[in-house]
């Protein structure tokens, strides 16, 4: 089994692209499996000086970014309200590792990519998933892939808790 990536690495932007461009919302799921591509409408090819002209292109793009922008924003009013419906199991370990798996709410797993892929820690917190940094989404379950599974390195699990119970105990003095 491969080590886990290296955490310490400089933190990456954010990309929103696999989460967004893939939403289908619950509204719009159907019992079946899933719907087929809407057809594209045929356009009328006539030679217009309006067709060739190199700004459709950028006006295109901005649209194209709006309309991301938007679903970023239906996404974040979306977790918003159904995060407190996240259920996180117990965390248990084996000799290598910490595990914990993570069952997203309906309207939260709607936004997961379409086929099911292991999603960066950026891309599951943005889904409103709390965890510490070094987690890392290892495995999909195919049956339940709004279950996320995750798993991070033993020692820095046992790390995390032991400073953890430091500040629980500095906190109890203060007081």
């Amino acid at each position: 089994m491969p080590d886990p990536p290296s955490h310490s690495a400089q933190k990456r932007s954010v990309d929103t692209t696999r989460l967004v461009r893939r939403h289908q919302p619950a509204s719009e799921k159907s019992s079946k499996k899933d719907p087929p591509p809407p057809q594209e409408e045929k356009k009328e090819e006539t030679p217009s000086k309006h067709n060739e002209d190199s700004r459709d292109q950028p006006q295109s793009e901005e649209s194209e970014d709006a309309n991301r922008e938007a679903e970023l924003e239906r996404l974040q009013r979306e977790v918003k309200l159904a995060q407190k419906y996240i259920y996180y199991s117990q965390v248990y370990t084996d000799d290598h590792y910490a595990y914990r798996h993570v069952k997203l709410p309906e309207e939260i797993a709607s936004w997961l990519p379409r086929p099911p892929v292991r999603l960066e820690e950026s891309e599951w917190k943005m889904l409103g998933v709390q965890g510490c940094d070094g987690w890392e989404h290892y495995h999909i379950y195919g049956p339940e892939p709004h279950i996320l599974l995750l798993r991070r390195d033993k020692k820095l699990y046992e790390q995390d808790q032991k400073q953890r119970r430091l500040e629980a105990e500095r906190k109890k003095e203060q007081k």
